[in-house]
């Protein structure tokens, strides 16, 4: 019986233990997916960025032309 007991409770500990891998594991998967959104976010204004400073130095060579 005390080894019948025994398994039951080692039993619960280890889907205790999954439990808390799984809580784990959702926050760390939040937090890398966060991350990449945010780089991405980023990383899409940087190249936005860059196509508006583009854009200007295209529209001052144009007046620079015209002049």
């Amino acid at each position: 019986m005390e080894f019948l007991n025994l398994t039951s409770v080692c039993t619960v500990g280890q889907s205790s233990m999954k439990i808390r891998l799984s809580r784990r594991r959702k926050l760390v998967l939040f937090l890398v997916g966060s991350g990449l959104a945010l780089w991405l976010l980023h990383y899409y204004r940087m190249r936005e960025g860059a196509r508006m400073l583009s854009a200007e130095e295209r529209r001052e060579i144009v007046l620079e032309l015209h002049e």
